[in-house]
């Protein structure tokens, strides 16, 4: 009889335990672990170290509570949907769709290379290069204290980028504005 009622117990137990919810993981979480990179729960950040080489070929939606830390290199052949924040620190080249009604910054030794389409709706700030080859219709703003590139029939507006101090802007092949350098 005792082994029934133990038995018995741990049946509810388990189907207690089992009826908690499964934590869900959210799309930019999924793609972190599925790329090798470090998910960092606590704060819903993803971290691409140096030796990452991470890929995006379907949708990848941040959203405004996640960030992503770039060390490594991503790679956009699909879309980035981001309400969130990248920090940019490696490699990111863009071939697709990057949406940006959040915060992107690309700091020292970080690159950007846009062959694609860059909508930005939030806030971007470059501390070194980006190199634009496609569009980036920009509505909001983006600071430069590095330098930006307009290269062939690159296209950057309807807002310019705003130069500050020791930015440069070089727009090569006149694609779209004259180059401007940041006075003090």
């Amino acid at each position: 009889m005792r082994k029934l009622v133990s038995l018995f117990l741990l049946g509810i137990c388990a189907v207690a335990l089992a009826s908690e919810p499964a934590h869900a993981a959210s799309e930019l979480e999924t793609w972190c672990i599925a790329q090798g990179a470090g998910w960092q729960a606590a704060n819903d950040r993803c971290l691409l170290l140096a030796a990452t080489h991470a890929t995006v070929s379907g949708t990848l939606a941040l959203l405004p509570n996640e960030s992503v830390s770039n060390y490594g290199t991503i790679t956009n052949a699909g879309e980035i949907d981001s309400d969130g924040i990248i920090d940019n620190f490696g490699t990111l080249t863009n071939h697709g769709h990057v949406r940006n009604d959040g915060w992107i910054s690309n700091y020292t030794n970080g690159r950007i290379y846009n062959y694609g389409t860059i909508a930005n709706e939030g806030t971007m700030a470059n501390y070194d290069t980006i190199r634009n080859y496609g569009t980036i219709t920009n509505t909001d703003t983006i600071n430069n204290w590095g330098t930006i590139y307009n290269l062939c029939a690159g296209v950057i507006g309807p807002q310019p980028p705003l130069n500050q101090p020791g930015g440069v802007i070089y727009d090569l092949n006149s694609c779209c504005f004259l180059s401007v350098v940041a006075r003090d």
